[in-house]
């Protein structure tokens, strides 16, 4: 899955926890600041409780901003990214 930190300042790299609510459900495996994002992004593997989505389900219904990513000790708010993280010119 791709994930974009909420907040700007926190810098992903790689091996970050992939909170949602009280577990650790992965890692971060590839991570860097997008400059045209304004924030942090990554790269990692979620697991998902036979009960959080039926098999087969949509990634939608595993809930976009469900997520923290673990930086230092600290937790941060993080958005699931359906799509690219691009940002288009108009």
């Amino acid at each position: 899955m791709q994930f974009k930190l909420k907040s700007p300042e926190p810098l992903l790299y790689h091996n970050e926890p992939i909170w949602k609510g009280d577990s650790i459900v992965g890692f971060i495996r590839s991570g860097m600041y997008g400059h045209s994002l304004g924030a942090a992004v990554g790269l990692g593997y979620v697991t998902t409780a036979p009960h959080a989505a039926p098999p087969g389900a949509a990634p939608d219904a595993i809930g976009a901003d469900d997520y923290d990513i673990e930086v230092a000790g600290a937790r941060y708010a993080a958005t699931r990214l359906a799509t690219a993280p691009v940002r288009r010119s108009k």
